[in-house]
């Protein structure tokens, strides 16, 4: 499967393909997703509130894919289910929501104090000693240290 092949497919097949395993394919499919929505107020206006119900999702393939779509939207209408989503239990799922809450700008100021709680109830408390092993890299707080 390439991004190509996902153009033809409709909003449904697009969000079930949010529970795949391939990291790359949920990608693509939040992408076109998403161009679909740039392109189309009435399938925008129809499709985002579904996605932003996703968030919740009890599959973290599904809720990070969710706010990779949501990152591209743009929409300040995601703001409380992407602070919501920062705390996740999902590493990759945080980073979705936390490069997603970047793309909002100034948006998210009225949060700001959610944001900064989920950064430091995410952080380890001294990265020079101790490794958080579920996230070694630490991108799960990557995105926020750029708010």
């Amino acid at each position: 499967m390439s991004s190509g092949t996902l153009t033809c497919y409709t909003t449904n097949q697009l969000l079930a393909q949010f529970s795949e395993f391939d990291p790359i394919v949920r990608h693509w499919a939040a992408q076109r997703i998403a161009g679909m929505c740039a392109t189309n107020s009435a399938i925008s206006n129809a499709i985002t509130p579904q996605i932003i119900a996703l968030t919740t999702n009890a599959n973290p393939w599904v809720r990070s894919a969710a706010c990779d779509a949501l990152a591209s939207l743009k929409t300040a209408a995601a703001l409380d289910a992407l602070v919501a989503r920062l705390g996740d239990t999902d590493v990759w799922t945080r980073f979705k929501a936390g490069q997603a809450l970047n793309n909002l700008g100034t948006v998210t100021l009225p949060k700001l104090t959610n944001i900064m709680s989920a950064f430091v109830s995410n952080a380890v408390d001294n990265p020079l000693v101790s490794i958080n092993w579920n996230d070694p890299c630490g991108w799960g707080n990557g995105y926020l240290s750029d708010l």
